[in-house]
């Protein structure tokens, strides 16, 4: 148990560290005396500091052993239980284990032997023992008891092994996050010269003031964090015309981030500022709980991620009602977090596995069905983890995408299947959880989904998820006997 404290604790903290590096990265975008050599010593700082955390992984991976079988140390502890339970009070205990092959150790070994291989001693072997033995049954009662007392040591002794892996995994996991906000630190810039002077005078002539602007430049897009606030008490503009009034500057369409401020006023606020993807996506859902049950057991997630993402998430926790629904839930939440801040998918997922792991109450499992779809280049990754299938309507055909992974928190390695897809102007994400592919004839029920969204003729993604959940129910009486979600994605151009 005190293992397990020890680790909470570790996992709050390494979420502490993260806040303070986003904190610490947030003052210095909005201080204007830093300068290239402050953002190297910060940037050295932090590589440390994932040294340490590198090292402390490697110091817990080294303490994993984990065992097959009970080893001959195991076996010599049953021996010595046995002879202290049964054989220390007993008047024959020096001649049983002082003499020949037939009795003591060679007796011990035959029976323990059998115990494990799940074989019962013969009726003459019993004889023979009860003969040769003043407490032949209770002698056997102990070797059987201390056998199955020493296997759920190993299981213990397995399980913590494996807490000790996750926790190695999270401590590896956190080295590699903080270098890459260390890798983040000097890509910041300042914005000066004459691109300065055309976004300052633009912006003074809408009645704005501006202080400063900072830039990350990214493969595919820019980002302005921008200090700026109104020259007029009581004045509020909204953000969507300082990002136009930014792009004629700098040659490029920008939108402020979604999740930021709307407006402008006349206090100094930082806003964020990105190139506008080419692509939107608009979504919907459709869900339904079992036949039964007030709650269901799936979660779902449809949201804007970093630079220009859009992810789709749906998680079915173990069984239903409301156990499951907190699993998926769980699932859901963590992954919100993780990829919204600007986690990698892979970092997200061993990071949860690993959580569901240390878990110490019963097993916890749930299924992740992940879709990260790239703004910019209608680019598509589709992460399974005991997922149901994920079906891609086009213009004048379907392609379905399958897994055969185990769900989160069963292995102790995550199982996972990654597929990647260029989507297009038009197409259709539709994922569902298991239970509807599950109302559907078992052999028929992709073919049967394929061809209801070849005939479907609506563009707008709600009312495809509704009908494709109708058509589901109506073929199975209109019975639910498991959670249903269905949660589409549509691509649009701007």
């Amino acid at each position: 148990m005190g293992d397990f404290i020890i680790i909470t604790l570790m996992v709050s903290s390494f979420w502490l560290l993260w806040e303070i590096i986003r904190v610490v990265s947030m003052e210095w975008l909005n201080r204007d005396e830093i300068t290239l050599p402050a953002g190297e010593l910060g940037r050295s700082e932090l590589l440390r500091c994932a040294d340490s955390f590198e090292q402390l992984s490697g110091m817990f991976q080294g303490m994993v052993t984990k065992k097959e079988e009970l080893s001959g140390q195991d076996m010599d502890e049953v021996l010595f239980r046995v002879q202290t339970s049964v054989c220390r009070s007993c008047s024959a205990a020096a001649q049983c284990w002082d003499y020949g092959s037939e009795t003591g150790i060679c007796r011990f070994n035959r029976i323990a032997e059998s115990i494990i291989q799940g074989k019962e001693l013969n009726n003459g072997r019993k004889e023979a023992l009860q003969k040769q033995c003043l407490h032949g049954d209770f002698f056997f009662e102990a070797v059987a008891d201390q056998i199955e007392k020493a296997r759920m040591d190993m299981l213990w002794h397995n399980r913590l092994m494996e807490s000790r892996s996750a926790a190695a995994d999270q401590l590896h996991e956190t080295a590699c996050i903080i270098r890459k906000a260390a890798g983040h630190i000097c890509d910041v810039r300042r914005i000066d010269g004459s691109i300065r002077q055309q976004a300052d005078i633009r912006l003074r002539m809408h009645g704005m003031i501006l202080k400063d602007i900072w830039c990350i430049r990214q493969p595919r897009n820019i980002q302005l964090y921008v200090t700026l606030r109104t020259a007029k008490k009581g004045r509020c503009i909204r953000t969507k015309e300082v990002a136009g009034l930014l792009s004629a500057a700098f040659g490029t369409r920008l939108m402020p981030d979604e999740q930021g401020k709307t407006v402008v006023n006349y206090e100094y606020s930082t806003i964020l500022f990105s190139t506008e993807p080419q692509y939107y996506m608009t979504g919907g859902v459709a869900r339904i709980a079992r036949d039964g049950e007030v709650i269901s057991g799936d979660n779902f997630s449809l949201f804007s991620g970093t630079n220009g993402q859009m992810i789709l998430s749906i998680s079915d926790g173990m069984g239903s009602g409301l156990a499951a629904y907190k699993e998926s839930e769980t699932v859901i939440d963590l992954l919100e977090q993780f990829l919204g801040s600007g986690f990698d998918k892979e970092t997200a997922i061993r990071l949860i596995h690993s959580s569901m792991l240390l878990q110490t109450e019963g097993q916890s499992s749930a299924t992740v069905d992940l879709c990260m779809a790239d703004l910019y280049t209608g680019d598509c990754e589709f992460l399974k983890i005991g997922a149901s299938t994920t079906f891609l309507k086009r213009k004048h055909w379907v392609e379905t995408i399958t897994s055969t992974s185990m769900p989160m928190g069963i292995l102790q390695d995550v199982d996972y299947e990654c597929t990647r897809k260029r989507l297009e102007e038009g197409d259709y994400i539709v994922m569902v959880s298991d239970g509807v592919m599950d109302a559907l004839p078992q052999m028929d029920a992709e073919e049967m989904i394929k061809d209801y969204l070849l005939q479907s003729e609506t563009e707008n993604a709600k009312e495809l998820a509704r009908s494709l959940l109708n058509y589901v129910l109506q073929s199975d009486r209109q019975q639910a006997r498991d959670d249903m979600t269905v949660l589409v994605g549509g691509m649009r151009r701007r």
